[in-house]
């Protein structure tokens, strides 16, 4: 999978230190092209990533409630990317490894997914048939979920469970499969398309049951969270 570079000169990143609604922030200003975090627990700790040139290596930083920021990813030499982080401090994201060149002589770069427990240490994983896995949501237990390609390039869902098991998984009649949050009890959300090019929501329940659902009225739905009363956020096309 190619890995497209962005085109903006500068990205800076900010957290309120008191409040949604106040008026004072403090800038994250790591990397001298962008700094971009994706998610923030409940003790205030961030991460994500930074660069510091066009098309250069991601680097990977958590920044404490207290401001102190630790930039990792010494186990990835093409750079480290960070999606989510639960309430202990653990989060998980993807490294992505050189895999060649295409035909057209741009370079190829297959992702592993990986997850940092709070001590600092870091394991990675690739669901069974990946070559390349985006791992997008850890839950307060440690469960991960995300969606991988085959070498044909089609998409699935999985779960990771805490004790490393990963599980495949595809809503019935589904072409494409993208789940992107997992919540306290293990509930998974995400959306999917099928043959004829159309997206649907959907559900995963713990142990596997698979509900679909759309708004009234949309021809599209894109899921992009779930929380622990089962509140969906997204839209619809």
């Amino acid at each position: 999978m190619l890995r497209v570079s962005s085109i903006c000169l500068w990205l800076g990143a900010f957290v309120f230190e008191s409040g949604v609604f106040c008026q004072t922030y403090v800038g994250i200003f790591l990397g001298f092209r962008w700094t971009v975090p994706t998610s923030i627990n409940e003790k205030g700790e961030i991460v994500r990533y930074f660069s510091n040139s066009f098309g250069g290596a991601e680097q990977g930083f958590v920044r404490a409630a207290d401001g102190t920021i630790t930039e990792f990813g010494n186990f990835a030499v093409f750079g480290t990317t960070a999606f989510s982080i639960n309430a202990a401090g653990a989060f998980t994201g993807y490294a992505p490894a050189f895999a060649g060149f295409s035909l057209e002589g741009g370079p190829i770069f297959f992702n592993s997914g990986y997850v940092r427990d709070p001590e600092g240490n870091s394991t990675s994983f690739d669901p069974p048939g990946s070559i390349s896995a985006i791992p997008l949501s850890i839950n307060a237990g440690g469960a991960i979920t995300g969606y991988y390609y085959e070498s044909n390039l089609v998409i699935h869902g999985f779960v990771r469970e805490p004790n490393g098991h990963i599980f495949s998984f595809d809503p019935p009649g589904s072409t494409s499969t993208k789940a992107v949050s997992i919540n306290a009890t293990g509930i998974i959300a995400g959306y999917y398309k099928v043959a004829n090019m159309s997206v649907h929501g959907f559900v995963r329940r713990p142990g596997g049951p698979i509900e679909s659902f759309d708004p009234p009225e949309s021809t599209g739905t894109i899921v992009s969270a779930i929380n622990t009363r089962e509140q969906l956020r997204g839209f619809t096309q």
